[in-house]
């Protein structure tokens, strides 16, 4: 039977994902999810830069359900959205600490490929409205969604390891949206340095905020969801 960790493995390793039928989470599921995502941790926390900070293995738990539930939504246009989807905040309030967006972002960096996906289905996809607000909140996860108002950004920034990895996805998104602050516009200049040929795209909106976006041309088949028989 299709579950949670099913899910999450299909996600994570083959890009191809089924999502199974919306139903309650079992015990089991959320036992083998707790090993899963403490396996992976290990694994991730080894490819990133200075020192990462805490695993919070519950945050972390609460967001693989949260995209469970997004996903589930995005593939079955029954559901409804706001009874469907948990906590957006993930049971952390603000203002939310290093560990909490780290942790969270374990599973929730793929929140703009699903963001995409739902765009494709329709600009007007209420899903798209949860995903901002998701996204305006978990800041770390969310680039490469455009027009946020970004909430929390400083305990990613004050953090090394979280600040070098935020600088490296707007350079490789592209986010020019997020060089409206000043401290990000920064960060991605002293990345740039003198080679503005990494990111012509970042290095033109850092001369001229107003210049047009460069033609990404088509969008990213990064993974696939269809709904499990």
């Amino acid at each position: 039977m299709m579950g949670l960790p099913e899910f999450l493995v299909r996600f994570f390793e083959d890009g191809n994902v089924l999502v199974p039928t919306h139903a309650p989470l079992t015990p089991a599921e959320r036992a083998a999810t707790q090993d899963l995502l403490t396996e992976w941790e290990g694994y991730y926390r080894q490819t990133l830069p200075e020192n990462p900070p805490a695993f919070d293995l519950q945050v972390a738990c609460s967001a693989a359900e949260l995209l469970l539930r997004v996903c589930q939504c995005l593939v079955d246009r029954d559901l409804e959205i706001e009874p469907t989807l948990p906590d957006l905040t993930l049971g952390c309030p603000a203002p939310r600490t290093a560990s909490q967006h780290y942790s969270a972002d374990l599973v929730l960096r793929f929140l703009p490929d699903v963001w995409q996906q739902a765009q494709r289905v329709s600009a007007g996809d209420p899903l798209l409205a949860a995903l901002s607000a998701c996204g305006a909140l978990w800041p770390l996860s969310s680039v490469g969604i455009p027009d946020l108002v970004i909430q929390d950004l400083d305990p990613v920034l004050a953090d090394p390891c979280l600040r070098i990895v935020y600088t490296d996805r707007l350079i490789e998104r592209a986010d020019r949206h997020r060089l409206t602050d000043r401290r990000a516009a920064e960060l991605v200049q002293v990345a740039l340095g003198a080679f503005n040929d990494l990111s012509t795209e970042m290095s033109a909106a850092l001369r001229d905020p107003q210049s047009p976006p460069a033609e990404t041309g088509t969008e990213s088949d990064a993974f696939s969801l269809e709904p499990s028989a």
